[in-house]
């Protein structure tokens, strides 16, 4: 949950730009928080030469004196490669996310993960001294829960 904005007017913020893959068949949900009234949360569906193929919205936010987290779920349409999130409306909005589910994920400071796998381990020799010896090591890690 890297991303906060403040929306001054009711022009979209790309909250998630990165170019998050789908499968076909697996929803996906994207959700935020919001403060502030009218807010949406949009998932754009685009093919893989980046052309918007559709978009879906989450019902509009009510009030503006509380967090509220917004979601829209939708399947895939076909030709679809990717997804992007994006929040509508003046307020503020903190905490995106795109998950392959078709419900809202708990959330929590620091327990994000509750499972991992930790693969494409190496480990490369770089210094040995009396008493100490140093490595470069890499791996990949991979959330599975």
């Amino acid at each position: 949950m890297p991303r906060s904005y403040f929306n001054s007017d009711s022009a979209y913020v790309v909250l998630i730009p990165d170019k998050v893959p789908v499968l076909q068949g697996v929803a996906v949900t994207g959700s935020g928080y919001v403060l502030g009234a009218g807010m949406r949360v949009q998932l754009r569906f685009r093919d893989i030469n980046d052309v918007l193929i559709q978009s879906y919205s989450s019902p509009t936010s009510v009030g503006s004196t509380q967090w509220q987290r917004l979601k829209v779920t939708q399947t895939p349409p076909a030709g679809a490669a990717y997804v992007e999130m994006v929040i509508n409306g003046a307020g503020r909005s903190t905490g995106p996310v795109v998950t392959w589910t078709d419900t809202v994920q708990p959330w929590s400071a620091g327990n994000g993960c509750p499972e991992a796998v930790v693969d494409s381990f190496s480990s490369d020799l770089t210094l040995a001294v009396p008493g100490a010896t140093y490595s470069n090591v890499s791996f990949t890690v991979s959330e599975v829960g």
